[in-house]
């Protein structure tokens, strides 16, 4: 998945999931001026689903794995303007999204 992308595709936070290791990988190093190494969390597969609830808002976003969560990442980010495109691919296998939801927050009053 690619969160708050540029719409060329250059930018944006990158997670990925690994049927290999059990892991997510969220690359922070194209999400702005700050270049950081990717953070990795543990994520096993569970009755052959992968279950991960992810909290974006403009600098940050959370990674939660599990249901209920038993592992979670966070790193702050930053898009730079009209960076807010978000897209999903699935690549291997056997591999298909089951189910995505996403819900808009009203903003503070």
């Amino acid at each position: 998945m690619t969160l708050r992308g540029s719409p060329d595709g250059s930018r944006g936070a990158r997670i990925f999931w690994s049927a290999a290791t059990g892991e997510v990988l969220l690359d922070p190093s194209k999400s702005g001026p700050a270049a950081r190494k990717p953070y990795r969390m543990a994520a096993p597969a569970l009755d052959g689903k992968v279950r991960l609830r992810i909290v974006l808002d403009r600098c940050s976003v959370e990674v939660f794995a599990g249901s209920p969560s038993t592992s979670v990442l966070s790193c702050v980010i930053f898009p730079g303007p009209g960076d807010d495109i978000f897209s999903a691919t699935v690549a291997g296998s056997g591999l298909k999204m089951v189910a995505f939801r996403a819900w808009r927050l009203a903003p503070p009053r």
